[in-house]
């Protein structure tokens, strides 16, 4: 192993060359990623039909193509899912990773092409690593496997030799082979179908072997490892992995969770790195152990834009570049990418917490939030919210989401939380407590509706029985490696919803 830390840490040299230069001049490694997808689109029929050419400069870019949700460029995926050629990218498509999204919304097939595979998602990962031996020299994630949840594959059903899956599922079936020697579990297991016996084969496969790493979305992770710990018979993973050492983790805010791991990883401190690699692409990851926010990777095949959220949590009408960008506010993210989506919102918020350096918090969905009152509460203020709730009062949570209700006697109101609890609170009424103390030191719009109660009252907690979340995602087949619960919604009905599908007792529980 000492010869393979040799042989790594010459070949990420050279990355992490790159990545100071993302540090430091991310407008130019900008502008060249942008004259690579002109000359791209330029090739396409998207391209042709926008009268785009290889000279387009950005401004004109802006101008010529409108900005694009799902519904407005699934008639261009679907002629890609159907085999037709130099659509939205020069050439063919034959892989489709399919998001998950959230519970509630249908799934979303986003075209994987070979450079948004190799020159995107390949590309951010051994930057990540590199950036994480940089940080860690005395690292030894070499001398065990990196464990890694993958989702499932289907067969594209308007094509042979063409398939569909979660993202995961796709970048393991498209890795080197030679990678196999580093990942676990074996590809056999990793791209099982039904999810619950895959838990139980991925425990029994991995709980035997030495593994100093893993990668997967904080939520199903901690499944996994609860199960392995039970079949061990282990009181945490330190007597299941003593060599683990890092957490990459994405996908869900790592805060409602950091509790949880924290008593099954309890002895000693295990180093964790956020990324933010959607279905889309990947985007940033945390380059630092001690600087907040994920590094913006300007030159991984995707052009950015950002649309700035106005004082009602909506989108304002201006499209900003990054160079126009500040610390602080919360803007959506638009993205261009070599993976053939053009002026693309995949509907994320992200606030900066640095400009040169690019670094960035996903705050959140632009269609996931409560605001009924002014309050403007976003995801992250939750999940900041149940994480010190869950330290004050020694809970640990599942999964939880939360919506308002409204009194139209006295027009008043108050936010409903359903929590799935793994540990009760010793206090539920001190959990309700803080939780509202922490969103109101968060949010001064929550605070200013919370004055008196004049608008809207104390948050309501409900307990929900144990599994209530995951019959949930089972009730709108949508369990998977990459599947996740909408946190917030400004919907009474849809908070109703759930809540009445928790007090049912869970149909297919």
């Amino acid at each position: 192993m000492p010869l393979i830390k040799t042989l790594a840490g010459f070949f990420m040299s050279s990355r992490l060359k790159r990545l100071e230069k993302i540090r430091a001049k991310p407008d130019e490694t900008q502008a060249s990623v942008f004259k690579d997808l002109i000359s791209n689109l330029s090739q396409t029929e998207f391209g042709h039909t926008h009268k785009i050419n290889s000279n387009t400069s950005e401004r004109e870019f802006g101008s010529k193509i409108p900005l694009q949700e799902y519904e407005t460029i699934y008639p261009w995926i679907e002629k890609c899912l159907k085999g037709e050629k130099n659509i939205l990218w020069p050439g063919e498509v034959t892989w489709f990773s399919k998001s998950s999204g959230t519970t509630n919304d249908r799934s979303k097939y986003i075209p994987v092409t070979h450079a948004s595979l190799h020159n995107n998602h390949f590309k951010g990962g051994r930057d990540m690593v590199a950036a994480y031996l940089a940080s860690q020299p005395s690292t030894r994630i070499f001398e065990g496997k990196q464990l890694s949840l993958g989702g499932n594959l289907i067969p594209n059903p308007y094509r042979n030799n063409s398939f569909i899956g979660d993202v995961s599922a796709v970048l393991i079936r498209n890795l080197p082979a030679f990678y196999e020697y580093f990942r676990c579990p074996d590809r056999a297991i990793a791209l099982m179908d039904d999810w619950e016996p895959k838990i139980e084969k991925l425990a029994a496969a991995t709980m035997n072997l030495r593994v100093a790493s893993a990668a997967g979305v904080p939520s199903w992770m901690l499944l996994l490892f609860r199960t392995i710990m039970e079949m061990k018979g282990a009181k945490n993973m330190h007597e299941v992995w003593p060599g683990f050492e890092v957490f990459f983790h994405g996908g869900v805010s790592f805060d409602p969770y950091r509790e949880s791991y924290h008593k099954i990883f309890p002895d000693k401190k295990i180093n964790l790195v956020e990324t933010y690699n959607a279905s889309e692409g990947f985007f940033s990851f945390q380059d630092s152990p001690v600087e907040r926010g994920m590094l913006l990777l300007t030159d991984h095949g995707i052009y950015y834009e950002f649309i700035p959220l106005d004082s009602a949590g909506g989108l304002a009408k201006d499209v900003v570049p990054l160079s126009a960008v500040e610390t602080g506010k919360q803007y959506a993210i638009v993205i261009s990418t070599n993976g053939g989506l053009w002026r693309y919102m995949p509907g994320d918020t992200i606030r900066f917490t640095s400009v040169y350096p690019h670094r960035i918090v996903v705050s959140g969905r632009t269609k996931h939030f409560i605001n009924l009152f002014g309050e403007e509460l976003m995801v992250e203020n939750a999940d900041r919210g149940i994480d010190a709730a869950c330290k004050a009062s020694g809970a640990e949570m599942e999964n939880y989401c939360a919506g308002p209700v409204f009194f139209k006697e006295s027009g008043t109101g108050k936010h409903v939380w359903l929590i799935e609890f793994k540990t009760y609170p010793e206090d539920l009424d001190v959990f309700a407590r803080i939780l509202d103390e922490s969103l109101q030191n968060q949010n001064s719009d929550y605070a200013a509706k919370r004055q008196q109660n004049l608008l809207l009252g104390p948050p309501e907690i409900k307990a929900v029985p144990a599994g209530t979340f995951l019959n949930w995602l089972k009730e709108k087949n949508r369990l998977g490696a990459q599947a996740k619960i909408q946190r917030l919604s400004n919907s009474e009905e849809w908070i109703r919803e759930f809540l009445m599908f928790a007090e049912q007792g869970n149909p297919k529980s």
